[in-house]
């Protein structure tokens, strides 16, 4: 780790990510904004070195920002993120000419999304984290397909100012959704991500804007509440976003160690919820079967 370029080579700042990599789970809880005194200015300005997955979705994709623009690589498309996600890292940091230790941070779409994609991304990033002594950024998913809005082209005409809804299937009638407050090229996070019932929401929040995947399922009640649906391309979480909000929240000293990385799991995996709908209908069935029932 000594020959990691960390600003100035007198500014002492490798010890520093001994301490959080040697740090102990039951130790205190660990506060970023408490290092950063410590830590060089020029590090969370220009040349901060960002390495950003995105794997909740089918698509997937992983960017590499370097300076404020990110390059971004996607995934096959074909969910087989845990094949295809470390070699892309790979290919991406060796055309940088880069080293694994020569990131300042990595960020991640932290969900809600696809069990088995948010799995593969939270081990890759907290194996990387934890190898590296790395800070992580974790964002919400939602927030991520929320700011495609500001990257549409064109712009989204009129659209500019109102309540954006983000509303992602999670099957079963239900979808993944949170709202926000656009005004210009701020958004602001007015209903945090939860597990809703898309059709009753857009009755609570008439006249919205709208996007993400669980918008073809509520085509009548986007007509009946005046709802606008954004274009499908932005719909897809891009790895791109999440490099440029990972770079906010580690300006404003929000991020975490790697050991901290957990997935935003809003539900239960359908297996579960299957098993134990099959299990509650067979103890059912021999209550009913019984002498006493």
């Amino acid at each position: 780790m000594t020959d990691r370029p960390r600003g100035a080579a007198s500014t002492p700042v490798t010890p520093v990510f001994v301490v959080i990599a040697d740090r102990r789970v039951d130790d205190a809880p660990y506060d970023p904004r408490s290092l950063a005194p410590l830590l060089p200015r020029s590090r969370y300005t220009d040349g901060m070195k960002i390495l950003a997955i995105e794997s909740a979705g089918r698509e997937g994709s992983v960017a590499l920002m370097c300076d404020r623009t990110p390059t971004v690589h996607w995934l096959s498309g074909q969910r087989r993120h845990t094949a295809e996600l470390l070699p892309l890292i790979e290919t991406i940091l060796g055309e940088a000419s880069l080293r694994p230790r020569d990131l300042d941070l990595l960020a991640w779409s932290a969900g809600p999304g696809s069990f088995t994609g948010l799995r593969v991304g939270a081990t890759v990033v907290r194996t990387l984290g934890e190898a590296l002594a790395c800070p992580v950024a974790s964002i919400s998913t939602l927030d991520v397909i929320a700011h495609n809005v500001l990257d549409a082209s064109p712009p989204l005409e009129g659209r500019d100012h109102g309540p954006l809804i983000v509303m992602q299937d999670a099957l079963g009638g239900q979808a993944y959704a949170a709202v926000y407050e656009r005004a210009g090229d701020t958004l602001t996070l007015v209903r945090p991500a939860a597990l809703v019932d898309p059709a009753s929401l857009l009755v609570e929040v008439p006249g919205a804007a709208v996007l993400g995947t669980a918008v073809p399922r509520c085509g009548q009640a986007c007509a009946e509440h005046a709802a606008v649906v954004l274009p499908e391309e932005t719909w897809i979480a891009s790895a791109g976003w999440v490099a440029r909000l990972g770079r906010r929240m580690a300006e404003a000293g929000q991020t975490t160690p790697a050991s901290a990385v957990l997935p935003q799991y809003l539900r239960r995996p359908s297996c579960e919820e299957v098993y134990d709908q099959k299990r509650a209908e067979a103890i059912a069935r021999r209550q009913a079967r019984s002498p006493g029932a």
